[in-house]
């Protein structure tokens, strides 16, 4: 929570002072070690997101659906964090190979924001099941409920 903002504003300011370059992949580039950081940050809080998990469990599981609630969100979190680490990563590395016109950091945000919208969408579908409350039933007679109440007159 309060890294990872720390971690973008060092972004900016590397980008703003004209050392921020993605070109390469190596131990002199400062954005290596930032990337390792925001990995590292993402999955404290996956760790600590799971200890929270497992002690609402305790208490009520059943009733509120809590399993794929929890689920939707560390899914959420990996393809927004962790996945564009692992495209740029087997990208820069050749294992996936450069067939467009863009280099090997446009290829593999292409494909990581075409997989999220894919990705996003079933996991759209998935929560919307789980969180949506029924809906009330409704009576489908229009009739008095109180002509069938005894009356408590005495």
């Amino acid at each position: 929570m309060i890294l990872l903002p720390v971690l973008q504003f060092i972004n900016a300011v590397l980008w703003a002072d004209g050392k921020y370059y993605k070109e390469a992949l190596d131990v002199h580039n400062p954005l290596f070690y930032i990337g390792i950081l925001m990995t590292i940050s993402t999955l404290t809080s996956l760790y600590v997101f799971n200890l929270l998990m497992r002690g609402s469990f305790q208490i009520a599981e059943r009733t509120l659906n809590l399993v794929p609630k929890y689920a939707t969100i560390i899914l959420c979190m990996v393809i927004t964090t962790l996945q564009p680490l692992i495209m740029e990563t087997l990208t820069g590395y050749n294992v996936i190979p450069c067939w467009s016109s863009f280099y090997w950091e446009g290829r593999a945000s292409e494909m990581d924001h075409m997989l999220k919208i894919l990705e996003m969408f079933i996991l759209m579908l998935v929560a919307r099941r789980y969180y949506r409350k029924p809906a009330p039933v409704l009576p489908m007679s229009f009739e008095n409920s109180l002509q069938e109440t005894p009356y408590m007159a005495e």
